[in-house]
Formats: structure tokens, sequence, C-alpha cells
């Protein structure tokens, strides 16, 4: 089926919408509800968890887990876990691969095109950051400032 996938990392929290043809548009369900807290455990194995699943490693395994990163995008140092150096705009862009290939697998196949928000407040290198490290992941991504997101969410029919 076809649709276009919006995400939103926050701070504290990721969003995801699916768009289809014809209009509909809705959140979508990552597996802690409509909203997913922005935190990524790193496994010994490099496997990485998101959301509720990090926040309970974060019990027995905080140094493996990252928060808040993605504001954190452009800034030194790195965002350590496990003792390694980490820039947040690779962090962010395993965050954004768990979304998509999570609503991948709910949608049963990939969306035809992804589109990222980013604080209005970031500058082209910013978003250059986090758009190398999405094509890293093999994301290429369209970057959407939030209040340009918001104003074409509202505009009239």
């Amino acid at each position: 089926m076809t649709y276009f996938l919006g995400i939103d990392v926050g701070p504290a929290h990721t969003v995801a919408a699916v768009a289809r043809p014809g209009g509909t548009i809705a959140t979508v369900d990552l597996g802690d509800g409509d909203a997913v807290a922005s935190v990524l455990h790193l496994g010994i194995d490099g496997a990485v968890a998101v959301g509720e699943t990090a926040e309970w490693w974060a019990l027995t395994e905080p140094e493996r887990v990252a928060r808040a990163f993605a504001g954190r995008v452009g800034d030194v140092p790195a965002v350590v876990l496990a003792g390694e150096p980490y820039d947040a705009e690779e962090l962010t862009a395993w965050l954004v691969r768990w979304v998509v290939d999570r609503v991948a697998e709910s949608e049963g196949g990939a969306a035809t095109a992804v589109a990222v928000t980013h604080p209005a407040c970031w500058d082209t290198d910013r978003v250059d950051r986090v758009a190398g490290a999405l094509a890293d992941q093999d994301l290429h991504v369209t970057f959407v400032s939030t209040p340009v997101a918001v104003l074409t969410a509202d505009e009239p029919d």
C-alpha cells in the first residue's frame, strides 16, 4: 500500500504519522502508543532498543542508554554510550531508522517517501549532519522545520 511517513524526533518523544492517498492522515502506534520515548539503548551485541524497552535497560545498564540527543546535533562533545563516543546525529539516525522499520513492518512495506522535522533554529550544517547520518542508514528523507510542518498540516482545503 502506498503511504508517506512523517517523523518528529523530539527531545523527549518521537511521533510518526502516515498519510495515504486521498488525504487520510493518522499517527502510528510505535509500540508505546502514539509517541515513543526518544531514548536508545545500545546492547552489547550492537542491537538498538528504543522507547520503553530502552528505559527498562536504563535500570541495569545506564551507561548504554542515551536520552535527549536529537537536540545536541552538531554539539561537542559526543554522546558516550558504553564508553564509546557517538555523534548525536548518528543516534538520531538510529532512532529514525527504527521508526521507519517499525512502520514498514506494520504497513506491509516501505513508505513512498519519508519526511523528518527539525527545529526551526537549526542551520544548514545541522540538517546536513542528520542527512548524512540517515544516508549511512540507507535513508533519504525530506526535512521540514517543525513550524512549517505545523502550518502545512493546518492549511485550509
